[in-house]
């Protein structure tokens, strides 16, 4: 599983009613591995899960985030979206309208920089649930 605060973000956001979703790049068969592996499914809505192969359109081209917005009758500046990768995740993000999350805990991506900033940048995934609940009013049912 994730580090023990992903897993408890993970698990607060599920007790909203903001759709959770992901966007992975790579394989369906592979990326599907990755999120049972994780142990992370139970915390996703299941029509929100996307992966590059199953679309045809891979990270970066903004229009892979476009598609998930129309699929799902979303407006992008109601859509947060939290990535690593500053190039793949927040630039083609932002280009559409997208609040962007930077999270910059560690990984090969900490160091590199995108072409546009984000909205925000983490190091923790409790930072994330401060933001929601802070800037947008988030209230979970694990809160009571």
């Amino acid at each position: 599983m994730y580090d023990d605060d992903a897993c408890e973000v993970l698990r607060w956001l599920a007790g909203t009613k903001l759709i959770r979703g992901i966007i992975s790049l790579g394989l369906t068969v592979k990326q599907a591995e990755k999120v049972i592996r994780l142990k992370i499914y139970e915390f996703l809505t299941p029509g929100a899960i996307y992966f590059t192969d199953q679309i045809g359109i891979n990270k970066p081209n903004p229009k892979l985030y476009q598609r998930v917005l129309d699929d799902l009758g979303l407006i992008a500046n109601r859509v947060m979206y939290v990535g690593d990768n500053p190039r793949n995740d927040i630039d083609p993000c932002n280009e559409v309208g997208i609040i962007t999350v930077r999270n910059r805990r560690s990984g090969r991506h900490a160091q590199t920089d995108g072409n546009t900033k984000p909205t925000y940048e983490i190091r923790d995934f409790y930072e994330l649930r401060r933001i929601l609940q802070t800037d947008f009013g988030v209230t979970s049912t694990t809160d009571l």
